[in-house]
């Protein structure tokens, strides 16, 4: 049933470069702004399996535009918003092993940043150490990298880290991830069943050019969204 549904919504950086992994400041503003004037409740991202027909926004990388535009943006609405950090890139830039070069380079926020963030409301979650592709690595390395990332934050901000966000939405084999909620980036909505451990999400890219954030549970939603996610699914098989 549609209403059993919910959305976990997927930014990154916020900025004007057009980029996969970019929207402007204008794109978000639009996208909240439609959400306020629908019925769609936005929750932290820890209620969102739990109140069907609800959205949650989460903010992956940890780009310094989230504390210099995003949070403004989102505090005009008051909605709530996880940002899952790289720890060690803090303070750095996103140029981490394997990254594509069609990615623009971008500051990412440093710890003083991040905690004040956090102390503005928004929950930090952990994204690894170094964004690595989880499957492609031994568990041993997998599991370090998932627990020295919620080590470190826990330990810069005292404070528990119970989220998570797989880079590239790949999940470790064989591995169990040291949190209460993990999402991956398979295309889709959240449904009562799902695994919390490997939830799918929807990124913001499409909602560039398809259905308004605020009409995201409409029926021409869902099938456009189902229809990108086969057309992405090729394109994955197509490139292995």
């Amino acid at each position: 049933m549609a209403n059993a549904r919910s959305a976990i919504l997927t930014y990154h950086s916020i900025d004007d470069s057009g980029s996969v992994i970019s929207i402007s400041a204008k794109e978000l503003e639009h996208n909240l702004d439609s959400l306020a004037n629908s019925s769609i409740p936005v929750v932290p991202l820890g209620a969102v399996g739990q109140r069907p027909g609800s959205v949650a926004l989460t903010f992956d990388d940890g780009f310094r535009n989230f504390s210099t535009t995003a949070a403004r943006v989102l505090e005009r609405y008051g909605f709530p918003a996880t940002i899952f950090l790289v720890s060690g890139f803090c303070g750095r830039d996103n140029q981490w092993p394997g990254q594509s070069s069609s990615v623009p380079v971008l500051p990412l926020m440093d710890w003083e940043e991040v905690r004040d963030v956090a102390a503005r409301g928004y929950e930090i979650g952990a994204h690894t150490v170094h964004h690595p592709d989880l499957q492609k690595l031994p568990p041993g390395e997998a599991a370090r990298e998932m627990a020295e990332c919620k080590a470190e934050i826990e330990q810069r901000l005292d404070r528990a880290a119970t989220l998570f966000a797989y880079p590239y939405g790949s999940a470790p084999l064989n591995v169990r991830p040291p949190f209460d909620l993990a999402c991956g980036t398979r295309l889709s909505f959240v449904r009562p069943d799902d695994d919390p451990l490997n939830l799918p999400r929807i990124d913001a890219y499409y909602l560039r050019t398809g259905p308004a954030a605020g009409s995201i549970f409409s029926g021409k939603s869902g099938l456009y969204f189902a229809a990108r996610g086969i057309l992405r699914s090729l394109r994955q098989c197509l490139s292995q």
